[in-house]
């Protein structure tokens, strides 16, 4: 159900409150986290991965997702927009988008930076 009063105040709103920053906030920080995580998932852990089984280490799950799951880190940057043309808020609808963007990127990198470290301290409790 729409709010025609809320539409309206935004209509009513001068161009630089509209909150089209706010939304480049959320697209440019969850596309970032999408790059960065493509880029290590599909240049950087595999290399590690050979090193890893070399010495006989089972990778855990988390880099094992890394791996195989690094695309599912796009559909971040689609939800911000999502959220920015469908989703619920009203006059904060572009603050939730922001939220959403860095949010994502957080959670990404704790993925990441989890992923990458993990099997180095299982290799240093083999060795």
């Amino acid at each position: 159900m729409n709010n025609s009063y809320s539409v309206a105040a935004r209509a009513a709103l001068p161009p630089a409150s509209r909150g089209y920053g706010l939304l480049a906030v959320g697209v440019l920080s969850s596309g970032l986290t999408a790059i960065v995580m493509t880029a290590i998932g599909f240049f950087v852990v595999p290399q590690f991965q050979e090193v890893f089984t070399s010495f006989g280490v089972a990778l855990p799950w988390l880099t094992r997702a890394l791996i195989h799951g690094y695309g599912w880190a796009w559909i971040a940057p689609m939800l911000v927009l999502l959220q920015w043309f469908r989703g619920p808020g009203g006059l904060y609808r572009p603050h939730l988008a922001a939220v959403l963007g860095v949010l994502s990127m957080l959670a990404g990198a704790l993925v990441t930076v989890f992923g990458l470290y993990l099997p180095m301290f299982q290799i240093g409790a083999v060795v």
